[in-house]
């Protein structure tokens, strides 16, 4: 279906006085379709003293997601795992918010509508 290709492995290790603060490691990706369609991704692994950071990628026309998982170091070679997602499509409901001239003077009248009501019932038990 596809064709992965690990084209590049960008390292980027500033170190201050002979310590290295961090390592950012940058995968190039190639991936090529049946229909030749080429995309480039570079997911991206971070790490930061004891801390390691993922940034994925994405190619959302394949649904393709990359992830720099980690350094093999017994192979020194990275590993890069690859999944294939299909997004759900999310149901929902189309609401029209219609505002209507005077609405308000049509509240009014049902509320003295009720107080009538009201008041009238309160009129027929004192009568009886």
């Amino acid at each position: 279906k596809y064709q992965v290709t690990l084209d590049t492995l960008l390292v980027d290790a500033p170190d201050k006085d002979g310590e290295l603060e961090y390592a950012v490691l940058g995968a190039g990706i190639t991936v090529k379709t049946m229909d030749d369609s080429t995309y480039k991704v570079m997911p991206v692994y971070v790490v930061e003293g004891n801390e390691v950071k993922h940034m994925d990628t994405e190619i959302k026309e394949l649904g393709l997601k990359f992830r720099f998982d980690r350094i093999n170091y017994e192979t020194n070679r990275p590993v890069i795992v690859a999944s294939e997602h299909k997004e759900e499509e999310v149901p929902f409901i189309l609401v029209k918010a219609v505002v209507f001239p005077w609405i308000n003077l049509l509240w009014i009248g049902s509320i003295l509508m009720a107080l009538g009501t009201v008041i009238a019932v309160v009129q027929r038990l004192k009568r009886a």
